[in-house]
This record gives C-alpha cells, structure tokens and sequence, in this order.
C-alpha cells in the first residue's frame, strides 16, 4: 500500500540506512551508582532522589525541571504532585503531559484515532474494525498479506498479535484481542523498525527506537532460562525493571510459528527474538536515537499529534518500513512514557522531562488571583434542572446530556460518535470536540486529583477544607465498624479509583450494609453523614455558579449562599487548572454555644456531575455553567458581573 504521505524518492535509500540504527553486541547502559558518577549532573541527581523516594525516575525528570525553573513541589502520591510557581501551581501526573481530556480519551480508541489520522492525510496501514472473526479473515484475504490484530480499547500491547495470515492463527489472535474488549481492529501489517516518538502539533522532540524482545545464546541455556537470566538484569535499569520479558502464550505462539519453544537452547551469540509485539512493556528494549532519524519520521509523528483534536503533547508509534524507509503511525498515546529516550537501554539519554515540563507550563493558567465572590440566590428563578427534558422516574442524567440539549436549542449540530466522545457544529464554523463534559481546553493532567480518592483527599486537606470523617472500606464488616463508630448515617463514595460523577449510596444503620456491596473487589470510601442543607455548588476558581438542590421546600438564606459559594471555589482550587468542578456540601449547625453559628463540609468534588429530575436551582443560573464549558477562551472567564 502505498502511504498517504510519499517522501521524496530521491532519499529513500539514505533515509532507510540512517534509522537502521546496530544495537549487536552494545553493552547495555548501567543506571547503579557507580556507572552514573562520570554521567550528566541532571541524571544523577534524579536517581539519587529515586534511590530515596522509590518514585518513578521518569517522573522524577519532570518533577526536577520543574525546580529548575523555580517551582517549589508538593507531593500528593507516589507519581503526583504540584509544582508551585509565584503565580500558578500545576499538577503533575504520570507521564501526561499537556494533553486535554479529549485528546486523551480519543487516543485510547484506536478506530477513531486511525479514521482522524487519514483524514489528516497522515501515513497509516490500511485496517478495519471487525465484529466476529469471519470478517477478520475477510479483511486479511482482501488485504491479501499479513496483519495485525488487537483490541480497539488495548493499551501496553496487551491482546496485541502481530505479522500473521494462517486462518487458525487469526481466530487465535481474535480471541485473544476480545478478551480486552469486544471490539477489535485488524490492520496491514508493515514490517520494519518500530518508533516510540514525543511530539507536539508543532514538534518533535524525543524518540526512541523500540527493539524486540531477544535473548543471546551461550551455548549451554535454553531460551526460558536466558529470558529469566535478562529479566533479572532488566531490574536494574529504571526504564525496564517493572518491564519484564513475558513468559506467556503470546511468546509461545510466536516461538512455535519459528519453530522454537522455550527448551530451545541457541548456539553461543545467536540471537533469537522471543515475540514479535514490541515495546517496553513487552519486553523489549530502547535506543536513542532522535539524531539518526530522518525529518520526514519526525515530521509524521508531528502530523499525528496535530490530527487528533487536543492532543498538545503525545507519544506516536510508528513503523518505518524496512523496504522503503516510508513511515507509518500505527498508534497516538496519552500518558506515553517517556523513560525509554530518558533512560534508553542503549544510547545516550535525553532530558524528555524537561521537554514534557514546558508543555505543562506553555498549557497552564494563573491561579485565581482575588477571592471568590458571594453567590447571590435568585428566589424567584426555582426551575428544574433538566428543564426541557423528558426525564424518567429515577434516571439521572448528565451535564454532557444537557449540554448537547443546550446546544441544539442553539442550532448547533450535534453528533455522538462514542458512549462518551462527541462534536458540535455551527453552520460555516469549525467542530469542536467534547468528551462527556470536557472540552480540548481541559488538560487530562488536572482531573488526576478529582479520580483518585486519595488525591483527592490529600488535597482538599491541603487546602484546609473541612469534610466529614471517613474512611477507605474493603468489606462489609470494616463498613459496620465505621457505622458502628460513627454512630449516624454513612454516604459511600466510590473507593480509590473512582469516575468522579458524584454518584453515593447513603446508608441508615449498620444493618443495611450487605456483602453484596464488595462483589467484585469493590472498595468505597465510608464518609459521616452529618445532618444539614444540602447543595451541588457548580463553581470555577473564580466564583460560583449555581446552586442546587433537591429539597423541593428549600428556600436558603444569603448567609448559607455565601458560605457554599465561598467553600465550593476553594474547592474547585484544590484541583489546580481545572476550569470548573461541581462540589457537594453539606451546611450544619456548629457544635459550639452559638447556635447561629454554621460550618460547611466538602462531601464530594467531581468533573462529571449527574442531575435528578427533581433538582432545583436555588441560586445563579445553568446559563453560567453551559457559558463557562462550552468557553475554551481562559481569558474570557474573568468575566464583569453576574455573580462575582
């Protein structure tokens, strides 16, 4: 097939030699003590931290560019923190980068990445994403050569088979992609040298070359040993140490296609390739080479980045064809690790976090600058949430649901492409992109904190906000503890990993706790429910929204305005470049002689709030909110009147 992009082919030839790249007979890189005393300043010093901490050493790279440029950091996790500077703070996550939600979530569907890649006119293989088997083998005997087959939600090569054409090896490979999910895609495969490469819609700025998982024979080993042989050496390297070859039914498969298996005993420097899907955490190891590349593979992976809508910052796989030197971009990725050109196993490394640091700087927003306002209840503007609706009894719907309603009414077009991806358009404008409520301006790195509970929680006691007590609960009897302690009614908050949607189960006495509620390994978060006014406050770090509750016979005063209006933006703040969250409070009475005196809990932040039909606004308006998302201007939030 011939790509979408044809380099000159004048320069095909030298293009082809200079990303063939010899890795034979190399001494892999040390990263012990010793080996990393003549090395650069910036790298030692990045282990010596990871030798402490026992943090992720790719992470650490981001983490100590920021500190360079002056950013103090607070750590929330393990690979969490925030980077404060004078006058904004900026979570750090992972390996994300400046990437919005959109863009991240576009990334993980595979079809929908490969349909906007040739759109773009970016060079990719031909494939298709097939329902049942027959038409997996239909799609290879049209293609007429061998294929790829994977799962469309995969990530880390997982279910991922590769370079095969034989029927029974297809319905294998079928059935293992499945079962990563039931839809699977099926591509040309292109054989040649794979590329992991970070770049943004504007640049290139690292790469690594990605060999497969091999062995080297001693003459004596056979191919299990030396795999468990490597693997130990692999631990020693950051990049690899919780990368291991696996000894699994993917290597198996590809062994016996060689007519290999694992009692195979290679002569002394044979090399044998143990499976044919690539990258690190298959087994694989890494080469720098961003120097030896050629401009038009960097340029690819640039195409690449730019043709996914909200993808400031990536990692591209891609294939340059070893017959051609013609590119191929097989994969975008969120949260692409960038420890392979870092720390490569071979080669020299490169300061990637500091490159990953400047996007998450170039992408962030100063931090609110004065305090919130006071949110001022319109008494006479109590309309249903979902106004305009038909809502059934006890279906809670959406702020994404809402939002494309609200759209519409507007004249816009609106089309939903996935459960959770989808675009609005005016006529003689360009589209814009949405996941569920988020837009292109939302960076994935800021939702961290609002989807793991203990981000979470760190947070909001960082921010010295109060919230009941509560506690992590694993089993229906640590649940009846907690109840039995608390000795009042519990609201249980999904548990450590969590998808933010404000969504509880409140719970009266211990006996109303049931094992059902753990099925699965299910964990929640068991929280004090103490008695007061309830409000879902919508707020951005600026001011407050709008107020809502679901007492049909609440009428609050101005007082407790105030006080969730001024509760929910530090809130907001405690999730820092978010543009908005929605936040449940609870208003009591304090347990002091003042009986006139309130305190306001934090019971729940979220980024995907839901509505019941009988929800009312009690103050501001949802004209705000819909303004304040579908905005993607951050300058145009700091906006005159209303309720500020």
């Amino acid at each position: 097939m011939a790509p979408l992009l044809t380099p000159r082919s004048a320069d095909r030839r030298d293009r082809k030699r200079s990303v063939s790249t010899l890795h034979d007979g190399r001494v892999p890189n040390r990263y012990d003590e010793q080996s990393l005393k003549g090395s650069d300043e910036r790298l030692r010093a990045v282990f010596e931290e990871q030798r402490r901490s026992r943090r992720d050493a790719g992470v650490l790279t981001i983490v100590h560019a920021a500190r360079r440029s002056g950013a103090s950091i607070t750590w929330l996790g393990r690979s969490d923190a925030w980077a404060v500077l004078p006058d904004r703070t900026i979570p750090i996550g992972s390996h994300f980068g400046s990437e919005s939600n959109v863009g991240a979530i576009i990334a993980t569907d595979k079809d929908l990445t490969r349909q906007l890649l040739l759109a773009a006119g970016v060079p990719t293989p031909q494939g298709k994403v097939v329902a049942s088997c027959e038409e997996a083998l239909d799609f290879q005997a049209g293609l007429g050569s061998p294929v790829v087959v994977k799962p469309v939600k995969g990530a880390m090569g997982r279910g991922v088979t590769v370079n095969i054409c034989d029927p029974d090896e297809i319905r294998t490979a079928y059935s293992l992609a499945r079962e990563y999910g039931p839809a699977v895609l099926v591509e040309q495969y292109v054989a040649g040298d794979e590329y992991r490469l970070h770049a943004t819609p504007s640049e290139c700025v690292g790469a690594f070359k990605r060999l497969l998982p091999s062995v080297i024979g001693d003459g004596t080993a056979n191919l299990r040993q030396l795999a468990e042989k490597k693997n130990e050496l692999r631990k020693l390297n950051p990049t690899t140490r919780f990368k291991l070859i696996p000894i699994d039914r993917v290597a198996e498969d590809f062994l016996r296609r060689s007519g290999k298996d694992w009692n195979y005993v290679p002569g002394r420097g044979e090399r044998v390739i143990l499976r044919d899907v690539n990258g690190l955490t298959s087994g694989g190891d890494s080469e720098a080479c961003f120097d030896q590349l050629d401009e038009a593979v960097k340029h690819a992976a640039v195409q690449a980045a730019a043709a996914v809508p909200g993808m400031h910052w990536t990692g591209v796989d891609l294939l340059v064809d070893s017959r051609t030197g013609d590119p191929y971009v097989i994969e975008v990725n969120t949260n692409a690790a960038i420890d392979g050109a870092s720390f490569p196993v071979y080669g020299k490394p490169m300061d990637l976090g500091a490159q990953l640091w400047k996007a998450l700087e170039a992408h962030s927003r100063p931090d609110a600058e004065s305090e919130p306002g006071t949110l001022l209840p319109e008494l006479g503007n109590h309309r249903p949430v979902v106004e305009g609706l038909r809502v059934l009894e006890g279906k809670r719907v959406s702020l994404g649901l809402l939002l494309r309603h609200q759209l519409r009414r507007e004249g816009q077009q609106v089309n939903k492409l996935t459960l959770r991806i989808w675009t609005s358009q005016a006529d003689d404008e360009p589209k814009h992109w949405f996941v569920s409520d988020s837009t292109v301006c939302d960076p994935v790195v800021a939702n961290r904190v609002l989807h793991r509970r203990g981000l979470l929680l760190r947070a909001l006691t960082l921010k010295k906000l109060p919230r009941p007590e509560g506690k992590l609960v694993r089993s229906v009897d640590e649940l009846r503890q907690f109840m039995r302690e608390a000795d009042a009614s519990v609201t249980l908050l999904p548990g450590a990993r969590h998808g933010s949607t404000g969504y509880r189960l409140t719970l009266r006495a211990p006996s109303e706790a049931t094992a059902s509620l753990f099925d699965g390994g299910k964990t929640w978060y068991a929280q004090q429910r103490p008695d007061g006014e309830r409000f879902r406050v919508i707020a951005s770090p600026q001011r407050a929204l709008v107020a809502i509750s679901a007492d049909a016979s609440s009428s609050p005063d101005a007082e407790a305005m105030e006080l969730v209006s001024r509760t929910a933006v530090l809130a907001v703040r405690a999730a820092p470049q978010r543009r908005w969250a929605a936040v449940d409070l609870v208003v009591c009475r304090a347990s002091s002689s003042s009986e006139d005196e309130r305190v306001v809990y934090v019971e729940e932040v979220s980024c995907h709030p839901t509505f019941a039909a009988e929800d009312r606004v009690v103050g501001g308006s949802m004209s705000d909110v819909y303004d304040l998302v579908l905005r993607c201007s951050a300058d145009s939030e700091r906006e005159e009147g209303g309720l500020v």
